[in-house]
Order: C-alpha cells, then sequence, then structure tokens
C-alpha cells in the first residue's frame, strides 16, 4: 500500500512540473513573437545610429592625388626635360551631402586646382625663363546612392555635373618686353563620377576615399555630420 502512494505522489508531482515547463514555454513563445518586430526595430536603430540616415546633413573636406591639371603642360615637360619645374596646389575637394532618404543624398562639389610650370626659352642670345599655369574651379551638383552596408560604414557611388572655369596664363619672363597671354576655357563642362566610402570613427566624425573620374584620380579627406 505505502508503494502505491508513493508512486501516485510522484506520478502527481511529475505531471505538475512537465504541465509548468509547457506553459512557461507557450508564455515565452508568445512574448518572443510580440516583442520580435520591437527588438529588430531597435536594432535597425541601434546600426543606423552612427551611419548614413535620411535628414543628414554632411560636409566634407578632402584632397586629391595625383593631379591632372598638370597634363595640360605634358608636352612642354618632354621638350625641356632637365629643366622642367611643377608646382602647384590641389585638388581640393568641398563636399556638402544631404540624406533625402536612407540610401540616397544630394549636394555639391565645389573644386580648387592651381598648377604653375617653369621651363627656360633660348632666344639665340640669352635664355628667359617662361611660366605657363592653370587655375581650375568647378562646382557641381551632385547625386549619390549610398549602400548602408554596416553601422559604421558608408560605401556609396555617385555623379556630378557642372560649371567647370578654366584660366591658363603664359609669363614670358622678360622685364623689358612683357608679353603674355590669359585664356579662358571654351567649353566650361564640369562632370565627375566616382565611388567611396566612409568610416565613422565617432557619431559626428569620419573619414572618406574615393576613387574614379574628376581632378584627381583618388581623393581622401574628412567628413563631419551636423
Amino acid at each position: 500500500m505505502r508503494h502505491i502512494l508513493s508512486f501516485i505522489l510522484i506520478s502527481t508531482i511529475s505531471i505538475s512540473i512537465s504541465y509548468s515547463e509547457n506553459k512557461i514555454s507557450g508564455i515565452a513563445d508568445e512574448g518572443i513573437k510580440e516583442l520580435s518586430p520591437k527588438f529588430i526595430t531597435n536594432a535597425d536603430t541601434r546600426r543606423n545610429r552612427n551611419h548614413f540616415q535620411k535628414g543628414a546633413h554632411l560636409i566634407s573636406l578632402g584632397y586629391g592625388f595625383p593631379a591632372w591639371g598638370g597634363q595640360l603642360f605634358s608636352d612642354l615637360k618632354e621638350v625641356y626635360i632637365d629643366d622642367y619645374s611643377q608646382s602647384g596646389l590641389g585638388p581640393i575637394f568641398l563636399k556638402y551631402d544631404y540624406a533625402f532618404n536612407n540610401n540616397m543624398s544630394i549636394g555639391f562639389t565645389a573644386r580648387y586646382t592651381d598648377v604653375s610650370v617653369e621651363y627656360p626659352v633660348e632666344d639665340g642670345t640669352s635664355t628667359t625663363p617662361y611660366t605657363q599655369s592653370r587655375m581650375s574651379i568647378s562646382g557641381l551638383a551632385r547625386f549619390n546612392y549610398h549602400f548602408g552596408v554596416s553601422r559604421q560604414w558608408d560605401p556609396y557611388a555617385g555623379v556630378g555635373l557642372g560649371y567647370n572655369f578654366n584660366q591658363i596664363t603664359l609669363d614670358q619672363g622678360n622685364a623689358e618686353n612683357p608679353a603674355g597671354a590669359l585664356v579662358s576655357s571654351s567649353a566650361p563642362i564640369a562632370f565627375e563620377a566616382t565611388a567611396g566610402a566612409r568610416f565613422f570613427i565617432t557619431p559626428k566624425f569620419a573619414v572618406y576615399g574615393e576613387l574614379g573620374y574628376s581632378q584627381s584620380l583618388a581623393n581622401l579627406g574628412v567628413t563631419f555630420k551636423l
């Protein structure tokens, strides 16, 4: 009789534990179903907290290399190999982006380049130092598509179209008989197509790099999120 009572008691406790476990498991499953969308939304928000996102205003400052502004004088470099010298500044890039949704932005790019070359010209009795320079200022409207792959990385690709002012100056360097020429661009159209990425070091500060067709093959710089 004692064995029968013990068996009944143990069976009752086992059934109660099993029922409790099933009930707790069911409650947990329902909780997960109800909370999952919220958790997913919060996860997306956390992922995009330092990332490119709708409504963001971004200002970037960069420097390009190698500069293509001196290619205009490449023939002179071949002629005056030993006495040819080149100096310059840029291209310098100033960029602005406004994110009108989580994957696309519009903005503008301003570019500045100044290149000078010096070479000697002989006229039979004397040698005169000649200087040619090219100054270029561009302003372009730009569209970018952002791929948004992670919290801190912002890879993108874009194109820009706008106005380009080129001014080429020739200084013949003769104080007694000065002569010179000033030529402006006949087709003031600026275009660029580049791909790049930003890496956000902090929520408001990033470094960036771009490759493609512009006033240089590549440009590197910093970005500030306003």
